[in-house]
């Protein structure tokens, strides 16, 4: 009897499992470029470096439940 117990309390804790999860991601871009001019009078190249950065993450914690015959799924999304 007790192994019965023991497997249905693990395929409880898979269907919890399964039912609510969490997600993770960042990503950063870079923009930029060299423009290089001529020479100044005393004979030294004009460089100028110009670049834009950008980062952005995004944390989703999804849960489903089920209620009898209705389905539910509930959604945070946060953008930072």
């Amino acid at each position: 009897m007790k192994s019965t117990i023991l497997i249905f309390a693990v395929l409880k804790k898979l269907q919890e499992m399964k039912s609510s999860y969490d997600v993770e991601g960042s990503r950063m871009a870079m923009l930029g470029g060299i423009n290089i001019e001529v020479p100044t009078e005393f004979g030294t190249p004009v460089s100028v470096l110009t670049s834009a950065y950008s980062i952005a993450a995004a944390k989703v914690k999804t849960t489903r439940e089920k209620t009898g015959s209705v389905m539910s799924q509930t959604s945070d999304y946060r953008l930072q």
